[in-house]
């Protein structure tokens, strides 16, 4: 009887070799050419192709009908324009390109964020495609004074990227702890007075500020701050204060005292200028927070004194550790002498601010945004003797513990800032030195009288550019 033949050992394994090093060749060739991402670039062309014929056939139509007179660079189509796109280009709602193709100025473009379809729609446009170059990011060197306002890139912990400015002639903490956008980014004055740049995103600029409806005399819109309450133990982002023209508000004046000629020549004297009335000093406000609200909105931060304001009793003042010299003025003398502080510096193009009730509230939500509880809730719950001092006495500045590497906005002084309250109060942020705890936070809110100097009545510096 004959012995039948089975597969040999050998062959089976050279088999499996074959049909893997074909499967792999397969999988490489269809990667390669994937035939579904092929079938949607095609599809996504072809409907460009379309749009783009109905909107050349639009436009030649309209120039016929006018006899010439049609202005195709003027034509603007959009799902918010009247026409809207699709009334025009009718073929739009059965394409897959609805909300992402818009007509300007005449032509089609991609308004879309899918890079991969930009790309598509740029060659079927016979546009060249370049691929950017990655920004070069010039160098700051700690402990180093900038030569011009620089940009400065941190990585956070989410591993995006965070921008400050370096205004001129400053330069970076050179402690490690201190070069972090998200846990406080100290730089240093030409001065040595220190400071802490606090981010306003983008996305924020709407609780920042808004528009109070009048325009300045180049016909651009006033703005005026939005306004935050902030309780103990509430919501550390806090809650709106909703606009009265009586109640909190910013920028304004307060005419109970602002209209008293000794108060406002306080102010003259300090600055070299010549208020006459609170209408002066409105302007002179309104035009000082359109610039900081612009500068916010470009550069999406401010800088706030790391510490409260020093040397008081001084011509010129700082924001340095370990400074008493911190209260025993009134308002105006306080913000005078922050306005002009700025002009004081040598090398720096920087302007400086007492600070607003709408910068102080910036830096509660970033603070609230911290992944350190410590931080997050010191909006609305400062720990005595930990990061603000209600021991009951008042102490040189930075004696206790900071949040984001600022000091004492919760406790030791009271900070004036340049938020108004009905027509006889500046409001006051952060408590003092007072041991009762109903007022351990740094949200907290309270208003005087601008002519008080008391040693619990301080105040903080905002830097803007």
């Amino acid at each position: 009887m004959k012995e039948k033949k089975g597969i040999s050992l050998i062959t089976l394994v050279i088999t499996i070799i074959v049909i893997i090093i074909l499967a792999a060749a397969v999988i490489l060739t269809l990667n390669n050419n994937n035939p579904i991402e092929n079938a949607k670039e095609a599809t996504f062309k072809s409907d460009v192709k379309t749009l783009q014929s109905e909107l050349t056939m639009y436009i030649a139509k309209q120039t016929a009908d006018t006899l010439g007179g049609f202005k195709a660079e003027e034509l603007n189509l959009s799902e918010t324009t009247t026409p809207k796109i699709e009334e025009i280009l009718t073929s739009i709602k059965s394409s897959g390109l609805e909300g992402k193709v818009e007509v300007q100025n005449g032509k089609l473009v991609y308004t879309g964020t899918i890079e991969k379809e930009e790309k598509w729609f740029k060659e079927i446009m016979g546009e060249t495609v370049v691929t950017p170059p990655e920004e070069e990011e010039t160098e700051v060197t700690p402990g180093v004074p900038v030569a011009d306002d620089t940009p400065y890139t941190t990585t956070n912990s989410d591993g995006g990227k965070d921008t400050a400015i370096i205004p001129q002639g400053f330069k970076v903490s050179e402690k490690e702890e201190e070069q972090t956008i998200e846990t406080g980014l100290v730089v240093i004055a030409p001065d040595e007075s220190e400071f802490v740049w606090v981010p306003v995103p983008e996305n924020e600029l709407n609780l920042f500020a808004e528009e109070d409806g009048t325009n300045d005399e180049n016909g651009n819109p006033n703005m005026r701050g939005k306004l935050w309450e902030f309780t103990k133990d509430g919501p550390n982002t806090g809650t709106e204060i909703p606009y009265s023209s009586t109640g909190y508000r910013e920028p304004d004046v307060v005419t109970d005292y602002d209209n008293d000629i000794n108060n406002l020549n306080t102010i003259n004297t300090i600055l070299g200028i010549s208020l006459k009335n609170a209408t002066d000093l409105k302007t002179l406000m309104q035009k000082e927070y359109n610039e900081i609200y612009n500068s916010v909105k470009e550069y999406h931060g401010f800088y706030i004194g790391r510490y409260e304001t020093g040397d008081l009793s001084k011509d010129k003042v700082v924001s340095k550790k370990g400074n008493e010299d911190i209260g025993d003025q009134t308002w105006y003398t306080m913000y005078a002498k922050e306005k002009k502080y700025a002009t004081q510096l040598s090398g720096t193009k920087i302007k400086s601010n007492m600070i607003y009730g709408s910068q102080w509230n910036a830096t509660m939500r970033w603070f609230a945004k911290s992944k350190d509880n410590n931080v997050s809730t010191y909006p609305v719950n400062a720990q005595n003797g930990v990061n603000a001092n209600f021991s009951g006495s008042r102490k040189s500045t930075g004696s206790v513990g900071s949040v984001n590497n600022i000091y004492d906005m919760a406790g030791n002084v009271y900070d004036w800032t340049a938020e108004s309250y009905f027509s006889s109060d500046r409001v006051v942020r952060g408590y003092y030195y007072d041991s009762d705890s109903d007022g351990w936070y740094s949200g907290f809110r309270g208003d005087y009288n601008p002519t008080r100097s008391l040693d619990l009545f301080g105040s903080r510096v905002g830097l803007y550019l």
